[in-house]
């Protein structure tokens, strides 16, 4: 196993990445960095430590370094400042939901506050989307979302699960009517797979799942835009409390 720890030096903050085998170097070498600036173990507008200091204390070669901080940069997680270095950019102004499900992917694991933050994030787009398929949806809408439902009941594998309940997030969007929601809603299709792969493993009894999105239907079939946000609400609620559980 490689290890590199960037050991006292003020600058560097003590960050540590297990270079084991599996993904290549670089791309193992990128997600620590990511994984310690969501942790705050690297602050935002702290320099690293040299390419080659870095390179030598981690017993990788300066070309991987090198072309791992260039991505970083070129993501904006990373900035560079002729003649001063390369410092930790602000993700809160700069970085995309990348950063973060990158990090879930690689670690499984989930930040309490950055969870909370996407759970306020899905509620004001997934709320509004449930108000408007309330308003705007079609018969053939009814039709897709409660078939999605019906699939996901008898649904067995952990894939199938994710990909169908997925699937009825992106329905109500596209019930809306409205051409950008359902792009919204698939630019954090990633993140959001990730998410539902571990709030299924966590899942003990699905049914309360199947509850709520059966009286989201309903409400849409009724065109009540208020109840279907409400239930809408409860279903994301339920879903951060499960997923909050495993922290």
């Amino acid at each position: 196993m490689l290890k590199w720890i960037c050991g006292n030096t003020t600058e560097a903050g003590g960050f540590m990445a297990d270079l084991t085998s599996g993904q290549s170097l670089k791309n193992k070498f990128t997600l620590s960095i990511k994984q310690r600036i969501l942790s705050g173990e690297l602050a935002i507008g702290q320099r690293l430590p040299p390419e080659r200091e870095i390179a030598l204390k981690a017993g990788i070669s300066r070309t991987i370094v090198h072309t791992g901080i260039a991505d970083l940069v070129a993501k904006n997680v990373l900035m560079v400042i002729p003649r001063k270095g390369t410092f930790v950019n602000d993700f809160r102004k700069e970085a995309t939901l990348e950063l973060y499900n990158a990090i879930l992917k690689y670690t499984g694991r989930l930040d309490e506050n950055i969870t909370k933050s996407l759970t306020v994030y899905r509620e004001i787009i997934e709320t509004a989307n449930a108000g408007l398929a309330a308003q705007n949806r079609s018969p053939s809408d009814l039709e897709s979302l409660r078939e999605t439902l019906k699939k996901e009941r008898v649904a067995s594998s952990l894939d199938e699960k994710v990909a169908l309940d997925y699937q009825f997030h992106l329905q109500i969007a596209q019930a809306t009517g409205n051409i950008v929601l359902p792009m919204a809603v698939r630019s954090t299709e990633a993140m959001y797979k990730s998410l539902l792969r571990l709030f299924y493993e966590k899942l003990q009894d699905p049914g309360p799942v199947f509850m709520l999105q059966e009286k989201t239907i309903s409400a849409i079939e009724r065109r009540e835009s208020h109840e279907a946000q409400a239930y809408m609400k409860q279903m994301l609620d339920f879903g951060a409390k499960v997923l909050m559980e495993q922290t």
